[in-house]
Protein backbone atom coordinates (compact mmCIF):
# COMPACT_ATOMS: atom_id res chain seq x y z
CA UNK A 1 0.00 0.00 0.00
CA UNK A 2 2.91 2.59 0.70
CA UNK A 3 4.63 1.67 -2.96
CA UNK A 4 1.21 2.34 -4.25
CA UNK A 5 1.50 5.78 -2.88
CA UNK A 6 4.68 6.68 -3.63
CA UNK A 7 3.87 5.58 -7.12
CA UNK A 8 0.94 7.52 -8.14
CA UNK A 9 2.15 10.95 -5.80
CA UNK A 10 5.19 10.25 -7.99
CA UNK A 11 3.14 10.09 -11.09
CA UNK A 12 1.18 13.10 -9.88
CA UNK A 13 4.28 15.06 -10.01
CA UNK A 14 5.50 13.92 -13.19
CA UNK A 15 2.38 15.28 -15.04
CA UNK A 16 3.00 18.41 -13.51
CA UNK A 17 6.14 19.26 -14.63
CA UNK A 18 4.69 18.07 -17.87
CA UNK A 19 1.64 20.39 -17.57
CA UNK A 20 3.78 23.12 -16.49
CA UNK A 21 6.61 22.95 -19.22
CA UNK A 22 3.68 23.10 -21.66
CA UNK A 23 2.68 26.27 -20.05
CA UNK A 24 5.96 27.52 -20.42
CA UNK A 25 6.54 26.52 -23.99
CA UNK A 26 3.22 28.57 -24.52
CA UNK A 27 4.18 31.31 -22.35
CA UNK A 28 7.51 31.58 -24.58
CA UNK A 29 4.90 31.36 -28.15
CA UNK A 30 3.26 34.54 -27.07
CA UNK A 31 5.49 36.59 -26.18
CA UNK A 32 7.62 35.71 -29.54
CA UNK A 33 4.09 36.92 -31.20
CA UNK A 34 4.40 40.03 -29.11
CA UNK A 35 8.01 41.03 -28.79
CA UNK A 36 8.79 43.78 -26.85
CA UNK A 37 8.32 47.31 -28.42
CA UNK A 38 10.87 49.39 -26.52
CA UNK A 39 13.49 49.33 -23.69
CA UNK A 40 14.15 51.93 -20.83
CA UNK A 41 17.54 52.58 -19.53
CA UNK A 42 17.26 53.28 -15.94
CA UNK A 43 17.77 56.84 -15.70
CA UNK A 44 16.71 59.89 -13.96
CA UNK A 45 15.59 60.85 -17.37
CA UNK A 46 13.23 58.38 -19.67
CA UNK A 47 16.20 57.08 -22.24
CA UNK A 48 15.38 54.44 -24.31
CA UNK A 49 18.08 52.26 -25.66
CA UNK A 50 15.41 50.08 -27.87
CA UNK A 51 12.72 51.59 -30.20
CA UNK A 52 10.41 50.72 -32.53
CA UNK A 53 12.40 53.17 -34.97
CA UNK A 54 15.97 54.01 -34.21
CA UNK A 55 17.84 57.37 -34.77
CA UNK A 56 19.44 57.64 -38.56
CA UNK A 57 22.30 60.83 -38.96
CA UNK A 58 21.97 62.35 -41.98
CA UNK A 59 24.40 60.65 -44.65
CA UNK A 60 24.34 57.64 -42.78
CA UNK A 61 26.58 56.16 -40.02
CA UNK A 62 29.71 56.13 -42.24
CA UNK A 63 29.30 59.69 -43.20
CA UNK A 64 28.82 59.98 -38.78
CA UNK A 65 32.42 57.78 -38.69
CA UNK A 66 34.21 59.05 -41.10
CA UNK A 67 33.91 62.34 -39.62
CA UNK A 68 34.93 61.10 -36.35
CA UNK A 69 38.09 59.28 -37.68
CA UNK A 70 38.81 62.76 -38.96
CA UNK A 71 39.10 64.62 -36.16
CA UNK A 72 40.42 61.10 -34.32
CA UNK A 73 43.29 61.84 -36.43
CA UNK A 74 44.39 64.62 -34.71
CA UNK A 75 45.43 62.58 -31.24
CA UNK A 76 49.15 62.87 -30.29
CA UNK A 77 50.95 59.22 -31.46
CA UNK A 78 52.14 59.21 -28.40
CA UNK A 79 49.06 58.34 -26.68
CA UNK A 80 48.66 55.41 -29.30
CA UNK A 81 52.06 54.21 -29.01
CA UNK A 82 52.12 50.49 -26.98
CA UNK A 83 48.40 49.60 -28.12
CA UNK A 84 47.75 46.10 -29.41
CA UNK A 85 49.32 45.34 -32.60
CA UNK A 86 45.44 44.65 -34.08
CA UNK A 87 44.53 48.52 -32.54
CA UNK A 88 41.96 48.99 -30.30
CA UNK A 89 38.97 51.17 -29.66
CA UNK A 90 37.59 53.52 -27.36
CA UNK A 91 33.86 53.44 -27.20
CA UNK A 92 31.60 56.91 -26.45
CA UNK A 93 28.24 57.27 -25.61
CA UNK A 94 26.17 59.89 -25.53
CA UNK A 95 22.36 60.81 -25.89
CA UNK A 96 20.38 61.68 -29.04
CA UNK A 97 17.81 63.96 -27.43
CA UNK A 98 13.79 64.32 -28.63
CA UNK A 99 14.83 67.31 -31.04
CA UNK A 100 17.71 65.29 -32.34
CA UNK A 101 20.71 67.03 -30.81
CA UNK A 102 23.59 65.13 -28.98
CA UNK A 103 23.96 65.39 -25.16
CA UNK A 104 25.59 63.02 -22.56
CA UNK A 105 29.06 62.16 -24.17
CA UNK A 106 30.84 59.67 -21.34
CA UNK A 107 33.28 57.03 -22.28
CA UNK A 108 31.47 53.61 -22.25
CA UNK A 109 34.61 51.43 -22.59
CA UNK A 110 38.41 52.87 -22.74
CA UNK A 111 42.08 52.02 -23.09
CA UNK A 112 43.72 54.75 -21.26
CA UNK A 113 42.81 58.21 -19.44
CA UNK A 114 44.51 60.50 -21.55
CA UNK A 115 43.67 58.06 -24.74
CA UNK A 116 40.07 58.08 -23.39
CA UNK A 117 39.93 62.00 -22.79
CA UNK A 118 41.10 62.65 -26.37
CA UNK A 119 38.36 60.45 -27.82
CA UNK A 120 35.61 61.77 -25.99
CA UNK A 121 36.73 65.07 -27.09
CA UNK A 122 37.18 63.97 -30.62
CA UNK A 123 33.79 62.81 -30.63
CA UNK A 124 32.47 65.67 -28.83
CA UNK A 125 34.28 67.94 -31.42
CA UNK A 126 32.13 66.80 -34.73
CA UNK A 127 30.18 69.17 -35.64
CA UNK A 128 27.16 66.50 -36.08
CA UNK A 129 23.97 67.73 -37.88
CA UNK A 130 21.14 67.01 -36.16
CA UNK A 131 19.88 62.97 -36.16
CA UNK A 132 16.33 62.20 -36.92
CA UNK A 133 15.46 60.91 -33.36
CA UNK A 134 14.06 57.43 -32.01
CA UNK A 135 10.67 57.42 -31.94
CA UNK A 136 8.66 54.89 -30.15
CA UNK A 137 4.67 54.64 -30.94
CA UNK A 138 5.09 57.20 -33.42
CA UNK A 139 6.73 59.91 -30.88
CA UNK A 140 10.35 61.15 -30.64
CA UNK A 141 12.21 59.88 -27.58
CA UNK A 142 15.27 60.29 -25.96
CA UNK A 143 18.13 57.52 -27.35
CA UNK A 144 21.47 55.90 -26.32
CA UNK A 145 23.79 55.93 -28.62
CA UNK A 146 27.44 54.48 -28.94
CA UNK A 147 30.23 54.84 -31.29
CA UNK A 148 33.94 53.47 -31.40
CA UNK A 149 36.86 55.32 -32.31
CA UNK A 150 39.32 53.12 -33.75
CA UNK A 151 43.08 53.07 -33.71
CA UNK A 152 45.75 51.57 -35.48
CA UNK A 153 48.94 52.08 -35.43
CA UNK A 154 51.89 51.46 -37.79
CA UNK A 155 53.98 48.90 -36.08
CA UNK A 156 57.92 49.95 -36.69
CA UNK A 157 59.52 47.02 -39.52
CA UNK A 158 61.91 44.72 -37.78
CA UNK A 159 65.17 43.96 -40.31
CA UNK A 160 66.32 40.86 -39.11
Amino acid sequence: MKNFKQVICVSVLMMCSVTASAQNLLDLLKAAENPPKAELVKDSVDVYKLADKRPSYPGGMAALMKLINEKAQSIPKELINGLDEKGSRVVVGFVIEKDGSCSNFRVVKGITPPLDNASLEAVKRVKMKKWKPAEVDGNPVRYAMAVAVNFKYDTPKKYF
